[in-house]
């Protein structure tokens, strides 16, 4: 069995709303490219795609609930008719994490993974130039064994993320504010579609970020709060609609996506 398989980075539930169905019954969305300024259609199963190590997907469904998407579409639905619950609003809470796991989490991982690969690739060095003759077995060891030491090693980072991630989304103050794109606005996703910053701008983890919010419609955003004061959806102006989607754009990857007009 292959060791890394294609993962989402946006699940499809998500990407579908940011979508349409062509002549085909296929859901698709437009892709643009944020460095060429090029922008195509494409079908939501193929975009916002990452290889990335099975144990990860194997953690985290073990970890997480894979119940999370199977009701997310009831969930955004309540939020864009005004008739939520609170297990919509616990959902919806999931939804943020599920994705910000997918894209920080995973990364922080690789980075990891990385940074011990390449000290053990400077100690591989010294001995092959000690041990010439062993050249082939240093090799076969960093190669193969190293590669999947590092990453039982490094998954303890994915481990005690989705940990705090999970104790802090449980805790009764954390809260959503909800917000509504204006007539004639309307939000794009990213690859990265949590934005999670310090006030600094940066990215940060979930639990000490600053500033926590996702779209999950074109027309609606979602952001985590600490007791939040508004007992109701706001509408946002076109400045603050241009700003999330300006992150959007600064924190993917290589592309974004918008929902094409019918």
């Amino acid at each position: 069995m292959k060791s890394t398989i294609n993962s989402h980075l946006v699940s499809q539930v998500l990407l579908r709303r940011f979508a349409v169905k062509n002549d085909e019954d296929k859901w698709v969305t437009i892709q643009h490219d944020k460095d060429q300024g090029s922008e195509s259609i494409k079908e939501v199963e193929h975009v916002a795609c990452k290889e990335v190590p099975r144990k990860l997907i194997q953690l985290l469904e073990a970890e997480w609930s894979d119940e999370i998407e199977k009701h997310a579409n009831k969930a955004i639905n309540s939020l864009a008719h005004h008739n939520w619950t609170e297990a919509h609003f616990a959902t919806i809470k999931d939804l943020i994490a599920l994705h910000l796991i997918r894209s920080q989490a995973f990364q922080m991982v690789e980075d990891n993974k990385d940074d011990l690969m390449n000290r053990i690739k400077v100690i591989r060095d010294e001995a092959m130039e000690e041990n010439p003759e062993l050249s082939d077995v240093f090799n076969y060891l960093y190669e193969k064994e190293a590669r999947d030491a590092t990453l039982d090693v490094s998954i303890g980072v994915l481990v005690e993320y989705i940990r705090k991630t999970r104790d802090f989304l449980t805790k009764p103050e954390i809260g959503l504010d909800i917000g509504f794109a204006p007539e004639g606005k309307e939000f794009i996703i990213g690859e990265v579609p949590v934005i999670s910053i310090f006030k600094d701008g940066k990215i940060a983890p979930i639990t000490d970020a600053k500033y926590v919010g996702m779209p999950i419609t074109p027309k609606i955003i979602v952001t985590l709060k600490t007791k939040p004061t508004r007992d109701k959806p706001v509408t946002l102006t076109p400045t603050e609609v241009d700003r999330v989607n300006q992150l959007q754009m600064k924190h993917t990857y290589k592309v974004f996506f918008s929902k094409p007009s019918k």
